[in-house]
């Protein structure tokens, strides 16, 4: 009977230990609350950082720092704006369309000049073309008409391309020996320049009247026509039903007949 009664005082001594009342760390008693859900945890003041760190230990992933524990956003609020990259295709095109600091299209124009010749030297030229019709001009910057004229020599180079070859001989040199042929160079280049004559120009180193003689014409203008073998099939020099000859009515209807 007697160890039944001391059982029961120390089973009554261990449950008194149950008591809701908890001790705190710093002896101060209090109630513990268990945070309920939905109520955000206040994790108070983080408090000065560890030493070495200058900023206060950021929040786990995941967690936010106000109330109501969502996840922290990951868009950026702050930093330079993002921007895509150039669109390769419009980048193409701004360099094809020349926007590379030159003002206009690039000059694709053929360079003019001129070889100072006497007709020995035209006839190797002739002769270097052989297989394709040759037209040669006989001109001066003092006729009028070999200046009227002269542009249509250049479309028909121009129209019908390899098929034909044209040269133009200047006669501007007279003979005179206080003016040598040379000292008309930059006088006939300026005329071929405007022209726009890219093809083989010459300026004849005899004097022109010793020139027309030996090819048996009164003067000019005149133009000579040569065949694919060389041949010379057409003289244009003296008026024609008494009206001066030109490309439109006269040269360039034979040339074509020749290329048939």
């Amino acid at each position: 009977m007697t160890r039944i009664s001391l059982s029961l005082v120390l089973m009554l001594a261990l449950c008194g230990c149950g008591d809701s009342t908890a001790t705190a760390p710093n002896g101060a008693t209090g109630t513990a609350e268990v945070p309920t859900a939905g109520t955000a945890t206040d994790l108070g003041d983080p408090g000065p950082p560890p030493a070495g760190q200058s900023e206060p230990p950021p929040f786990p992933e995941g967690a936010d720092s106000s109330a109501g524990g969502q996840p922290a956003s990951t868009t950026p609020t702050d930093g330079p704006e993002l921007r895509p990259f150039p669109d390769a295709a419009q980048d193409a095109d701004t360099s094809s369309n020349g926007d590379n600091g030159c003002d206009g299209p690039a000059d694709t124009q053929a360079a003019v000049s001129v070889e100072l010749l006497d007709w020995a030297g035209v006839e190797q030229l002739i002769a270097s073309h052989r297989g394709q019709v040759v037209v040669v001009d006989l001109w001066s910057t003092s006729c009028i008409p070999c200046r009227r004229e002269f542009p249509n020599l250049v479309k028909l180079q121009q129209e019908l391309g390899n098929r034909v070859a044209c040269i133009s001989v200047s006669t501007d040199y007279s003979g005179i020996a206080s003016k040598p042929a040379a000292s008309y160079r930059e006088k006939v280049l300026e005329f071929l320049n405007k022209q726009q004559a890219a093809f083989e120009n010459v300026l004849s180193t005899q004097a022109s009247d010793d020139l027309f003689d030996s090819l048996q014409i009164g003067s000019i203008p005149a133009v000579f026509v040569y065949n694919q073998a060389g041949q010379r099939v057409k003289v244009f020099a003296d008026p024609i039903d008494g009206e001066e000859f030109t490309y439109a009515e006269h040269i360039r209807p034979f040339v074509l007949g020749l290329l048939k």
